[in-house]
């Protein structure tokens, strides 16, 4: 049989694979296995094991070849670059092009180059200008907005994304382990391709992965402020905007001709401020009131922004985007959260104090970092003058467990932003801080999520007291912090810390109720996965008589306490499984169900496949497995799409519907579903041993 290009070289029909030589080829054992299937049946042919003829031969040689294109497309590891917009406005700076194209294409260089520079020289202009005029002389261009320092932005998803390689917390004991994970993917990609590597507004003259950096096997584009004399790049000092190029670049924001006195005013700006384009763009769209500069000014930018008519509309938009990293956010999400109208940002824009650009399909907003930087100097940013917009964002990421994962990877460099705009959280903010950082752990920053939890909860401790509910609440929220990052022992201790301090303090508003009942069904979680069942029933018991003295304070339960009422329901018909009060929990399962699905809940996917998942489970036990099956089938391709295929989520789906075939007499359909589970956990898992031994006993057992 001639070899086909879609198989690994060296497979051979005639030749029985060893796991080491399956291995060195690339393949699974599920892969080595087939294959070898496939060898055994061409050895013995018009036997009832062999092939009867060429044709069965050649469709099971397609079969196989088509589960290992799909092996290797959920497994090779490909760069996926980011769209580079272009500057909005260019002009001038051509040698600077070429030069930078010499640099870079090592003609006459190390292949590595910094721009730096003083703020609003055109670092990042010429940067994308140049990504997009010689985007054709490289394989892919890779730009990465440079935030805290460069072990989290290599490691951060949403700036470097690699097929089948992110960060998972089942996968990787912390980020470190990940980074030395997807440093060496990403340099061995590197090493089979031309690349281009933009490293946008590095700002630190030390930092621990620098030595790692210079030996990147690519062209390597950095700008940034700062230029550390040992750095073995090719510095270039980006000057000032030629004055040759100045009447162009006014033309690039005023539609209509300058008067000649206007013009001559500009030109007398322009030679105050030696040419730095941010300072021109800024006078040029607010010619009304050109600023006046002091001799000796140290800080022309600061000075300008301080001049500037601004309304305290203006002001407050300047403050919250202030707050928000250099990448921004979208621009619908921050006007409903900062209370804005559009008007605010269009005015702002024209006189070039915020950006509006697409990006993804959707609008982005932010500031030029060194307007933000001029913007937190002359008009700080505070808790107290922010509180709307931090409001605002907490209920915008309130429910983002229920939003696409892509939604996740965007709202956690903002939520790091918001985090760290101050040393201290204020006490009085605990909710909107306790949103911003559960969106970490979404994200799978369990370790920055705790450490923010524990400094909220402390700010807690000491502005109300060890005993209140808001110390409490948020006593209750570290330890969902540590349950969701599998450290159940730590979570135990600080769910029963909740509970007592609620148990013992006074109520302070009408969510106390709620909050006990909250911290009551984790425990009664805990107790159910360990198997007290009387402890677990007792904490129930206590979660819904909590939760209906709730309902009864405040009559209409807004919609995601409604929503709390129900997964309380399904904690409790869980127990009655767990009990083995099979036909009471099915009963109970289905008119949970019908109740649900009659609600106006936007997201209701995710609590409907737990009732169905619980269903099959409940059902499997009575022995109707078909019935199971068809559930478990529907909970799984429900669940891959709102969680992914390597979501644990998914893969508890796809264990019971294992069982279902496995129950139903489909041994071999169950054995690959094992099999395909068992090398999940490995891969995405690896410290889920319990899980992982006990689906291979029910492989082995087949």
């Amino acid at each position: 049989m001639n070899t086909d290009t879609v198989r690994p070289k060296g497979l051979s029909t005639e030749h029985l694979l060893t796991p080491q030589e399956g291995l060195a080829l690339g393949l699974d054992r599920e892969l080595v296995w087939s294959w070898n299937q496939i060898v055994l049946q061409c050895r013995y042919p018009d036997t009832p094991p062999g092939f009867s003829g060429p044709e069965e031969q050649q469709r099971a040689v397609a079969l196989w070849e088509a589960q290992y294109t799909a092996y290797r497309k959920s497994h090779e590891y490909t760069l996926c670059p980011k769209p580079i917009l272009p500057p909005e406005q260019f002009v001038g700076r051509a040698e600077e092009l070429a030069d930078l194209h010499r640099q870079l294409s090592g003609e006459s260089g190390p292949g590595k180059v910094l721009l730096h520079g003083m703020g609003g020289l055109g670092k990042t202009t010429l940067a994308r200008a140049y990504a997009t005029r010689f985007a054709r002389a490289y394989d892919a261009v890779l730009w990465l907005n440079v935030r805290q320092d460069l072990t989290h932005t290599f490691c951060d998803d949403g700036e470097l994304t690699i097929e089948n390689l992110s960060w998972n917390s089942g996968q990787y004991a912390d980020q470190a382990q990940y980074f030395r994970q997807k440093w060496k993917v990403f340099t061995g990609l590197l090493e089979h391709r031309r690349v281009l590597l933009i490293l946008d507004d590095v700002n630190q003259l030390k930092d621990r992965l620098f030595p790692l950096l210079w030996q990147l096997p690519c062209a390597l584009l950095m700008t940034g402020r700062v230029c550390g004399a040992d750095w073995p790049v090719a510095a270039h000092c980006l000057s000032p905007l030629d004055r040759g190029s100045w009447t162009d670049f006014y033309r690039c924001y005023r539609t209509e001709p300058l008067a000649t006195e206007e013009l001559q005013r500009l030109d007398a700006f322009c030679v105050g401020v030696e040419g730095n384009p941010l300072l021109m763009r800024l006078a040029v769209c607010s010619p009304e009131q050109p600023p006046a500069l002091v001799a000796g000014n140290a800080d022309l930018t600061r000075y300008f922004i301080r001049r500037t008519l601004l309304s305290q509309t203006d002001l407050r938009a300047l403050r919250c985007l202030a707050l928000l990293p250099a990448s921004g956010m979208e621009t619908g999400r921050f006007l409903r959260a900062a209370g804005l109208r559009a008007a605010v940002l269009e005015r702002l824009c024209a006189m070039s104090l915020v950006w509006v650009r697409p990006q993804d399909g959707e609008s982005q907003c932010g500031l030029h970092p060194v307007i933000a930087e001029s913007v937190r100097h002359c008009y700080p940013p505070t808790p107290e003058n922010c509180r709307r917009f931090l409001r605002g964002m907490q209920a915008e990421y309130a429910h983002l467990w229920d939003e696409p994962y892509g939604a996740v990877i965007k709202a956690v460099p903002i939520c790091f932003s918001l985090l760290n705009a101050w040393p201290t959280p204020r006490a009085w903010l605990a909710d909107s801080y306790d949103t911003f950082a559960t969106v970490l752990w979404i994200g799978g920053y369990f370790g920055k999520s705790l450490q923010f939890m524990l400094r909220l909860y402390r700010s807690c401790e000491e502005h109300y007291g060890p005993v209140h509910q808001v110390t409490g609440s948020i006593a209750m929220r570290v330890g969902a912090v540590y349950h969701n990052s599998m450290q159940f022992s730590s979570a135990k201790t600080w769910y029963q810390k909740a509970l007592d301090i609620l148990r013992t303090c006074k109520p302070c508003n009408v969510l106390y109720f709620y909050r006990l009942a909250q911290a009551a069904h984790k425990l009664c979680r805990n107790d159910r996965h360990e198997g007290r069942y009387a402890s677990a029933a007792a904490y129930c018991q206590e979660a819904l008589e909590a939760f209906e003295r709730y309902v009864d304070v405040v009559g209409e339960l807004p919609l995601p306490h409604r929503k709390t009422g129900y997964f309380l329901r399904l904690e409790q018909t869980k127990l009655l499984a767990c009990q083995n009060r099979h036909q009471q929990a099915l009963e109970v399962c289905l008119q949970l169900r019908e109740e649900f699905q009659s609600e106006p809940f936007q997201e209701q996917q995710h609590f409907v496949v737990e009732l169905d998942l619980l269903r099959a489970e409940i059902l499997l036990r009575q022995g109707a497995a078909l019935e199971a099956m068809e559930l478990a089938r529907n909970c799984t391709a429900l669940t891959r799409s709102m969680r992914g295929e390597n979501a644990k989520e998914t893969l508890s789906c796809q264990e019971v519907l294992a069982d279902s075939w496995a129950a139903a007499g489909a041994a071999e359909n169950a054995r690959t579903l094992y099999r395909e589970i068992l090398r999940k956990l490995g891969r995405y898992y690896p410290r889920q041993t319990q899980w992982y031994e006990a689906i291979r006993n029910k492989e082995t057992a087949l």
